[in-house]
């Protein structure tokens, strides 16, 4: 891995970049044979790797505080030349796809590249192009506008990001004011959000309209490259998430009004436990960043020496600082084989679960593409790369008690359930999205009815949020950024779950066998997807399996209850 500190933040010459791709899609299309063809295709890679390169690390540093005007300006200029770099992408996937070669890359480049350039090789048209470049001006303004956006708090101005660290407070009248400063923030700038969703599905839906699809929902599962299923199918599936797990809010709900001692529980009654949150023994970000080292030493030398090398070259971005966008992700710099991890601590446990969330995913970028031969044919879907993210975030449970000393049991609990309440809420969100992109009166009106009643659906509405009605009826949805940077991503989550939640159940019956289940998947990412899953390791199967779904919810529920059980078995009687 080499030091990201040690690379210069250039903007390349928009000319000779698409000049170069350019060339390389004749040469391709030149090609008579299969070897002469993957020495090409590899050539596009290298040259797509250099602009990414530079693409990924800029977007890292401006993320990192947005009011840098150089990286604001390199941003710009990548984000507005990046739609030119898909439209070249799009040309090689028509290339392929008209060649001689597609029954050569299923047998030897995998399942995922063959069914992503068989289901998108589509013309992106000049007028696509341009809202390609609208689209992406939208998602850069609302990340600089929620990045640098203050708020008044205890006689001082804050960034609202800082709220999210204040209503896990200990103490419950503080929650309150965070959660209703927070409503009064999205409030006040709902006309704002409400018309920038708006403006982005309708430059979404004349998109997917150009290619040929009827609305953005049907290009959506091209985009994403899902394999062997369509929306039909994730209507079955998000139907059967509510009917296994939607019992989990009830679970909470009561062991909150036992734990609690409250007749009633409020939206900013958001803490299980009567002595407060699970506390960091230590609240410094190093120490958090430092213990993960024996949590991994504990799992694999090998996961160890990854996190080590990351850490060496700079690549985790993790200190909290002004203007800094508010969220976390993880990539992968193809060209330098570099992992990157970013995130915002506030010295709780949001921090922990971020970290191995995240860290789950680079390592699983390490050990499908690094020193991987084939790298440049490797392609993943989505709605199974997050198993390792969230299987990553329960392996490490075993080791909580490093992080929060006596509040591990706390920790566990917190974390475990948010898995459970995630696969719900996440359908959720697919099912707004599915709706929201097909309504003919769209408007601020028809959004917010919808997501009012989707809350109702998922998840019960059984807190009381008398005091409060933003967080019931049906605005809350303008927190998530994915509603508008990654329109249709978070079944993913939903459907990732399902097998994060066995490889723990696996985990926990023979631990060596499951990190070999983890790193199997991972060393196997071509044809990882949910028709091929019980291929590459019989433990595992699709979610789109109803039986498994069943199964998979008796496990969570039962270890969601007896955590509940040890937590109640290890307090001091009263």
């Amino acid at each position: 891995m080499q030091n990201i500190n040690t690379i210069e933040l250039v903007k390349l010459d928009r000319t000779k970049v698409l000049a170069s791709l350019d060339g390389q899609l004749e040469k391709i299309k030149a090609t008579d044979n299969f070897s002469d063809f993957k020495s090409e295709y590899k050539k596009f890679q290298e040259l797509k790797n250099e602009f990414g390169l530079q693409y990924q690390l800029n977007q890292f540093r401006f993320f990192g505080d947005t009011t840098q005007t150089e990286l604001k300006s390199n941003y710009e200029f990548y984000t507005q030349t990046y739609p030119e770099v898909i439209v070249r992408d799009s040309r090689l996937k028509k290339i392929i796809s008209d060649s001689p070669f597609m029954a050569d890359i299923k047998r030897e480049l995998g399942d995922n590249l063959y069914y992503d350039i068989k289901n998108s090789s589509y013309d992106i048209s000049e007028k696509a192009r341009e809202l390609m470049q609208r689209e992406s001006t939208l998602e850069r303004e609302l990340v600089e506008f929620k990045s640098q956006s203050k708020i008044q708090w205890e006689g001082g101005e804050i960034p609202v990001s800082k709220l999210y660290s204040f209503v896990k407070d200990s103490d419950r009248q503080k929650r309150k004011n965070a959660f209703d400063a927070l409503a009064t923030y999205y409030t006040k700038n709902k006309t704002y959000f409400y018309n920038k969703l708006i403006e982005l599905i309708k430059i979404r839906n004349a998109f997917a309209k150009e290619l040929g699809y009827a609305s953005y929902v049907e290009f959506s599962s091209v985009k994403w490259n899902r394999i062997g299923y369509d929306y039909t199918d994730l209507k079955k599936y998000r139907d059967a998430v509510v009917d296994n797990f939607k019992e989990i809010y009830q679970q909470i709900f009561n062991f909150k009004k036992e734990n609690l001692n409250l007749d009633t529980i409020t939206y900013y009654d958001n803490n299980y436990f009567n002595d407060g949150f699970p506390q960091l023994t230590e609240k410094k970000e190093e120490a958090t960043i430092s213990k993960l080292k024996q949590v991994l030493g504990g799992l694999s030398p090998n996961w160890l020496s990854i996190y080590q090398s990351m850490l060496d070259a700079n690549s985790i971005d993790y200190m909290d600082r002004a203007n800094k966008v508010n969220m976390g992700y993880a990539t992968y710099v193809s060209e330098i084989d570099t992992p990157l991890i970013y995130s915002q601590f506030q010295n709780n446990d949001t921090d922990v679960r971020v970290l191995t969330h995240e860290f789950g995913h680079t390592l699983q970028f390490v050990l499908s593409y690094f020193e991987n031969p084939k790298k440049y044919f490797v392609e993943g879907t989505l709605d199974t790369v997050e198993i390792f993210s969230h299987s990553m975030e329960m392996l490490c449970l075993k080791d909580a008690e490093l992080f929060f000393g006596k509040d591990a049991d706390k920790y566990s609990i917190l974390n475990y359930s948010g898995h459970l309440i995630q696969a719900m809420t996440c359908a959720l969100g697919d099912e707004f999205q599915e709706t929201i992109y097909k309504l003919e009166d769209l408007s601020m009106n028809s959004i917010q009815a919808v997501y009012r009643n989707l809350q109702e659906k998922y998840t019960g509405n059984f807190f009381d949020s008398s005091e409060n009605e933003y967080f019931i009826n049906g605005d809350k949805w303008m927190e998530l950024d994915h509603y508008f940077g990654s329109p249709f991503y978070l079944i993913d989550y939903s459907l990732a779950i399902i097998n994060a939640l066995n490889i723990y159940k696996l985990y926990k019956q023979n631990p060596d066998r499951g990190v070999e289940i983890w790193e199997t998947l991972a060393k196997n990412l071509s044809n990882l997807n949910y028709k091929n899953i019980t291929n590459l390791t019989p433990e595992l199967k699709s979610p789109f399996d109803n039986s498994y779904i069943e199964e998979t919810a008796r496990f969570a529920k039962k270890e969601f209850s007896d955590l509940l059980t040890n937590y109640r078995a290890a307090q001091p009687a009263s």
